[in-house]
This record gives structure tokens, sequence and C-alpha cells, in this order.
């Protein structure tokens, strides 16, 4: 039936499928793999780019409309090759409107004539090249030439560079007259006030005069600013939101431990068309000053409050345009008279929140939860890592009323078993082999296994308890079937649990099973035949987890990029073999301490896997 759509319904159909999907979709017939090759879905991609992809690389540029471009390990002998490249091919470049250059060794010399294999771009991140900025040289030869290069340039990631300096911030603002997005997080911000900098050289260090003199004479333009771990003063961020004309969106001062309460309320007096407020981790403010905020910017849609008290965070729910709040880690300033706040300021307020944050929250109760739970029925992302008074019975409300509910992180929220999963209100009896309930209650989780799995105890205990009969049902993830992220690392549950909990919502794509003592390869099986779809994997120390159920994960779940395996002691060689058949995009792998993995198998696998960028390998059998 679906071979007789038009391709026009087909493309229409494929335009919500992420590039990873449409690469499956391409494959299952000729109609679908012509819509799937339709101009109009093979744009807006972002190409990333590794040192020994050449051939890929061409190829990528000849078939898709690439607006992106990241590099990955680059020193200037692979980006002569780019440039070769965009010599051969007259396209590429042309329409590219984001390059990064984060964490690469190209140094001063070689960035300009990279630039001019991408002539139009809005975007460039150059955070973490300290190598382009140690000689205090950049742009000083070839200004006319980034004027024409950098005409369009809106934003600028200049951020961990220990070495960016006044005179190399001044050029760049000259070659860029239009930059509304600036990042300068993690630089040497110096205050020229201090005694000993106030006839610093400006070609060795940056100074916070600068940086406002810059802000200054582009305030027109200027829309976003990130501060974030800078020994920026109250008096520097009063004087940069007091600059006229200036009329931020997004402000991060995240760890800017030199601000006070007095910061905030000039933050508040002369921004306030602010949409983003990050003040996570500095411990000087107050309730007092996040009140402020609360009170006069109407407009706010994300505040990162990280570590602050929960008496504060009580008044910020008043916020009705919010829909990103992050209050993580708030217990380290908990008020003694916490256990009287019970959440009812929550009612009615701030109801289009989508994302909340509590991590590490060790106050947070039932009642609190229960609150939450109600008040924002359109929340999308919720994380609740180590809420240690979390129960079972948190979980129904949980799973029943926040349809929408994409991300959900319950990790170490100890006191949640199998009965909080599956929201049975009876305590689950397990049999005495495998984790599983005895026959004569359990319901089938697992379905037929292909008739080419070896028939190892493992496999033959699986399918038995396909066997077993159904008397039971539980509703489980069944109310979300928009989940795609679940994290149940460090609970107490069992093979049981995780098969009904994985069987009930098999379009998972993140998964953490981290700490997880009790889960078997059973557990393996059940997400190798029920999350297709699977790209994250975290199996971090599940010490009963074997060959059998890595091996039929991998070659289950092809698209898995991102795979941790640390402390898997029973595991071998054998899922490294089974990586090289089945994990073409495979990007991220650790295995350490993994002591029947051996360090020639490491090296073949990344001989083999080109993208794998990233191998954990401490410890292994022969190290």
């Amino acid at each position: 039936m679906a071979e007789l759509l038009p391709p026009e319904i087909l493309t229409e159909i494929f335009k919500f499928l992420p590039l990873s999907d449409l690469r499956d979709v391409a494959c299952v017939c000729r109609s679908w793999n012509e819509a799937c090759t339709d101009p109009l879905l093979l744009q807006d991609v972002t190409l990333r780019l590794t040192v020994s992809r050449d051939q890929s690389t061409q190829r990528a540029l000849e078939r898709f409309k690439v607006t992106s471009v990241q590099f990955d390990g680059f020193t200037d002998s692979d980006i002569s090759t780019v440039v070769k490249l965009r010599e051969a091919t007259c396209d590429f470049g042309t329409v590219v409107q984001t390059l990064s250059l984060r964490s690469n060794g190209v140094t001063t010399s070689h960035l300009v004539p990279l630039l001019k294999c991408f002539p139009g771009l809005k975007s460039l991140d150059l955070s973490s090249s300290n190598g382009l900025f140690y000689t205090g040289t950049l742009l000083k030869s070839d200004l006319t030439v980034c004027k024409k290069l950098l005409a369009n340039l809106e934003e600028l990631n200049l951020s961990c560079n220990r070495h960016l300096s006044d005179a190399i911030l001044d050029r760049f603002f000259e070659v860029a007259p239009r930059i509304s997005k600036l990042s300068l997080a993690s630089c040497a911000l110096v205050d020229s006030t201090v005694s000993g900098w106030g006839n610093g050289d400006r070609g060795s260090v940056l100074t916070c005069d600068s940086v406002l003199t810059n802000i200054t004479s582009r305030s027109h333009y200027i829309t976003s600013i990130d501060l974030s771990y800078t020994k920026v003063t109250h008096k520097v961020v009063s004087s940069l939101v007091k600059i006229k004309g200036l009329k931020l969106r997004d402000l991060k001062l995240k760890a800017c431990v030199n601000i006070t309460d007095d910061t905030l309320l000039s933050i508040s007096r002369y921004q306030p068309t602010l949409e983003t407020v990050n003040v996570a981790h500095c411990f000087t403010l107050t309730t007092i000053s996040i009140s402020t905020i609360v009170e006069k910017l109407n407009n706010l849609e994300r505040l990162d409050l990280c570590r602050l008290t929960p008496k504060t965070v009580a008044k910020n729910f008043k916020l009705t345009k919010l829909k990103k709040l992050d209050i993580s880690e708030s217990s380290a300033s908990m008020p003694h008279n916490i256990a009287s706040f019970d959440g009812t300021i929550l009612t009615g307020c701030c109801s289009c929140l989508v994302e909340l944050n509590l991590d590490f929250c060790t106050w947070v109760t039932e009642e609190f939860l229960l609150k939450i739970v109600d008040s924002f029925p359109a929340l999308r992302v919720l994380t609740l890592q180590s809420c240690l008074q979390l129960k079972n019975s948190c979980m129904p409300s949980i799973l029943t009323k926040l349809p929408h509910l994409d991300t959900l992180d319950i990790g170490w929220c100890t006191k949640i078993t199998d009965q909080g999963l599956l929201m049975d209100t009876e305590p689950i009896l397990l049999g005495p082999e495998m984790n599983v309930p005895g026959s004569d209650q359990c319901s089938c989780f697992v379905g037929k296994t292909d008739d080419d799995v070896q028939l190892d105890p493992i496999t033959l205990s699986f399918r038995r308890v396909e066997q077993c009969p159904v008397t039971v049902t539980w509703p489980g993830f069944k109310s979300l079937p928009k989940l795609r992220s679940l994290h149940l690392n460090a609970l107490s549950i069992t093979d049981f649990g995780l098969g009904h909990t994985i069987r009930s919502n098999n379009c998972i794509k993140h998964l953490d099973l981290s700490l997880c003592a009790k889960l078997t390869d059973i557990s393996m099986l059940v997400v190798g035949r029920y999350c297709a779809c699977l790209e994250t994997l975290y199996l971090n120390r599940c010490r009963k987890v074997t060959d059998v159920g890595t091996v039929y994960v991998i070659e289950h779940c092809p698209r898995i990029s991102r795979l941790s395996l640390s402390g898997l002691g029973k595991i071998t060689d054998r899922s490294i073999e089974a990586m090289m058949k089945h994990s073409g995009y495979l990007r991220f792998l650790d295995v350490s301490c993994c002591l029947g993995i051996s360090l020639a198998a490491i090296e073949l696998l990344q001989s083999r896997i080109v993208c794998l960028d990233v191998i954990q390998a401490n410890f292994v059998g022969d190290t």
C-alpha cells in the first residue's frame, strides 16, 4: 500500500524523520529510495569531518546540501587536504553557514585559507583552539580578506581560549560587524582596574574594558553574551547591562562567583527583554535577587538556578512564560524549615513549563512531585536523579499524567523497583531463577528469537520465559508513547521489570542501565529485540551481563553510536568482533576494566570503524 503513495506525499511524510532514519527508509523499496533523495530532505545537513574520511566526505558533499561543518582532530596538514577538496568540488562550502573548529590543532597560518572555503559563514566556533591564539597575530595580516569572508558572521564562540587577547578580540569585531551572539566562557578575563594590569600589554591579555568597549560598538546587534566561568565582578556586569542600545535576550553567568545580589538587580532593571538567564553555581546569590528577576523579567523562558535554595525555587515558579527550569543540586544550601514546604504555590503557575531538572534535590518528596505533575502536564523532560525520597507510589502519576514526556531520568532513586516501573499495587514475587516471576503469574515480555541464535543456556532460559502463560498485564510505560530517553541507573530492578518496561515502549533511543546489578543477559535479549532504534546504551558495572547479551544487542541495534560497557568482567573479544561487523556508526566506546578484552582487539576495532572517535580502554585484559 505504501508503494502506491505519490512521491510528493512520501516526501512530506519523510521530512519529519532525522537523517539516520532516512538512511534506513531509503532501503525499503525503489519508490521510497527516490522519495528520500528529494532535495527538500537533503538540506540543512551537518557534516562531521574526521581525519580519515576523505572519500566519504566527498560523497556527502555531492549528495547533501551541507549547511554546517564540524572538524574533529584536524591539524594544519589535514586542513590543507580540505582546501584541495574545495578546489576539486566547486559547490563545496558555498551554502555552509556554520563552521566548528572546536578543540582542533589548527594554527594561525591555516585559518584564513580554510575560511576562504566557506564564504557565507554565519556561525564560527573556535572554542578550545589555543593554537590559533598563541602567537597573538590571528587575522593581523588578513584584515581586508577577512572583512569580506566574515561580513555576515552573527555567532562567534571564543570560549576556553587562554591566549585570547584584547588585540585579537578587536580584530574580530572589526572584520565581523554584525556579531549578535558572543561567547567568552572560561576565558582569562582580567579586570584592568586591578593593580598591575592597568598598563598591561593588549596583545597578551583579555581585559574587561576591551570586552565592554567592543560590545558598546556593536550594542544594536548583540543579543546574547556568555561570560560563564570567568572572574567578572559586579562592576563589570553592571556596566555591561547599562550599555546604551543593548537589548539582551540571553545572558549566561554560570559559576561567576564574584557577582552579587546587586548584580541581578541591575540586570533585571536594565535588561527587561531577557529570555534566558543562567546564574547556576553563583553561591553568593540569595532569594531577594532571584525574586526580583522573577518579578521584572516577564519574558523569561529559561532559568538555571543550580545549587540555589528550595525556598527560592518556590517563588520562581510564578514565571508564567518559563519553559525550562534547572534547580538541580539545590540541597547544598537547604534551609532548616524545608519540611514545611509542600509545593502548594505551584498550582496554576507556569503551566507551559516543558523541561524541569531536579537532580540531586534530596528534599523533593512524593507530595511535592505529585504537585509538579499536576501543575505541568506539558513536561517533555523530567530529571529526578538522586531524589532519594521518591518511592514506587509516585510512578503512576508520572506515567499517566505526563503523556508528552520525551526524557525521564530516575537514576539513583534507589527506592523505586519493578513495582514502580510496572505500576503494580502489590509487591512482585520473583521466582528462584532469572529474576522473573514464577510461571503461575508471569506475563510474557519477550518475543520469538531468531532461529540462528546460539542455543546456549542463557538463550534456552530466554525461550522458557516465552512459554510462561499471560495471566497478568501491567500498563507501565505504554502511556508514554513519545518517550525516547530513559535513565534507570542504580535502580534495584530485575529482568522482569525491565522486560515489561522495554516492551511497553519500543521507541527508546537512549537507555542507561548502569549499576543495575540484578540485570542479566535476559534483559539484553529484550533490549535487542524491542529497541532496534537504540543509539545510546550504558551498561556500566552490570556484572551479570556476558557476551551473549552484549553480542545480541550489538547485532540487533545497528544504530548504536555510544556504547559504555565499563566494568563488565564477563565480556571478551567476541563482543568486539560483533562491533566490527554490525556497529558501523559507533563513535564512543568505553570498555574500561573489562579484563576479558585484549588491547589488540581494541586497536583492530579502531582501524575498522573510521568514525570511532573516542575509546576508553583503561585496565583491559592485557594492560
